[in-house]
């Protein structure tokens, strides 16, 4: 791949990210015909099959193509092809999200063609662009298992990958992308079976960082905190109440005398940390507040990153009391938390359910002429996302998420 070996090496030199259109993108992937071939994803997806159905190449897949989705999104981003638009206000998507989908979802079917699947972006969206990649993508369509060390209980290698759900976010914290803001933008892949997070792969895009992990295993690559990248930290030091007239602002504007600093160095102050969104501050959130009593307060946005800084033991407290966080966006970490000894549950308490395929299959008619954001509705968790290192936590987080949870019968997912 000459040609983009050399973009890659010349983009990759300090020039700022700016977004472009999509018929740029789609000129910049047709500018060879390189590898001599003129099939289309699809097609090369499904020319060849080399089908198996160990559990431990599954895994072993997905963290492969963890590592080709991420050279495929910094191929794009450095070439300025990565068109932006909101799927509603303030919620951006990328030609790199619909492109990172297709190759993920192209290359587990090459192997895996039955395999249950559900993802983020619209399906139509990502079939469009995916189409009009051609052959200069063709030799990313061949993905092979990663031989990283991987610890697999005995209990989960023999299992049936048939009733498994591979659950896709293909950029988590795309608003971390947008504004290149990479070490917040996190490539989500999790492996559900029987309704439980069992594998997941965590690949950090600004650090390089793969964190992965199987329930019951050993969690890999988790590693120190980082001093690479810094977020915005501050002292608790507002009444409460006092933010409740700002809800739906960033929280920076909320919080004065803010303070950037690494996750090394947050991890090294003295106090319980606990970690907020770096947008829409609402009342559920000072209620949090209020309840857990922090001594610093940690802001930044996208569930595998805070999650990642909370299995790191940079924060004592992740937790967002209110509907939000999608199917795709907690599996991998959840399951990452388990193999590190931790959890990743609702503010109640109660370990996540995902689907089974069986469920997916049947909800296939109800979901599949959904927007983007009616499916972001249909899959969200109830009662938010939680992890803690303080004992009592659901206690006190229960009640808030139980009064801003949304009712079960408006939610698409009963769980």
């Amino acid at each position: 791949m000459g040609q983009l070996d050399c973009l890659y090496n010349q983009m990759s030199q300090g020039r700022p990210f700016i977004t472009d259109t999509l018929s740029a993108c789609i000129a910049f992937l047709d500018v060879t015909n390189e590898i001599g071939s003129s099939y289309s994803l699809r097609q090369m997806a499904t020319k060849t099959p080399e089908t198996t159905t160990s559990f431990e190449h599954l895994v072993r897949l997905l963290m492969g193509i963890a590592d080709e989705a991420a050279k495929l999104i910094f191929d794009l981003r450095n070439g300025h092809l990565v068109e932006v638009h909101d799927k509603k206000p303030g919620d951006p998507v990328t030609v790199a999200d619909f492109c990172s989908q297709y190759l993920i979802i192209s290359n587990l079917r090459r192997v895996f063609p039955d395999i249950a699947i559900l993802a983020e972006e619209d399906p139509a969206e990502v079939e469009e662009v995916g189409q009009k990649l051609q052959s200069v993508l063709a030799d990313r369509l061949r993905v092979q298992p990663s031989d990283r060390p991987l610890t697999l209980p005995a209990d989960l290698a023999s299992i049936d990958v048939s009733e498994c759900v591979v659950i896709i976010d293909p950029i988590d914290g795309t608003k971390h992308f947008v504004l290149d803001d990479l070490p917040g933008s996190i490539i989500l892949l999790g492996v559900a079976y029987r309704a439980q997070a069992v594998a997941g792969i965590m690949y950090q895009l600004g650090t390089g960082a793969m964190v992965y992990g199987v329930r019951g295993g050993e969690v890999h690559g988790l590693g120190a905190a980082s001093t690479e990248y810094s977020v915005p930290v501050q002292s608790n030091t507002l009444p409460v109440g006092d933010l409740v007239k700002s809800e739906g602002t960033p929280i920076r504007q909320c919080f004065p005398g803010y303070t950037f600093k690494t996750p090394a160095e947050i991890k090294a102050l003295d106090g319980v940390k606990m970690l907020a969104t770096d947008i829409n501050w609402r009342e559920p959130m000072d209620r949090m507040r209020a309840a857990v009593e922090p001594d610093f307060i940690v802001q930044t946005g996208g569930t595998g990153h805070k999650a990642l800084l909370f299995l790191q033991g940079v924060v004592d407290v992740y937790a967002y009391p209110m509907p939000g966080p999608k199917f795709w966006d907690t599996c991998a970490p959840a399951a990452v938390a388990s193999a590190a000894g931790r959890q990743l549950t609702d503010c109640r308490g109660r370990e996540f359910r995902y689907p089974t395929p069986t469920e997916l299959k049947a909800n296939t008619e109800e979901t599949a002429g959904l927007s983007g954001v009616e499916k972001d509705e249909y899959f969200r968790h109830r009662f938010g996302v939680m992890g803690s290192a303080v004992d009592g936590m659901a206690a006190m987080l229960g009640p808030i998420a139980a009064d801003y949870g949304c009712p079960e019968h408006e939610m698409g997912w009963a769980h």
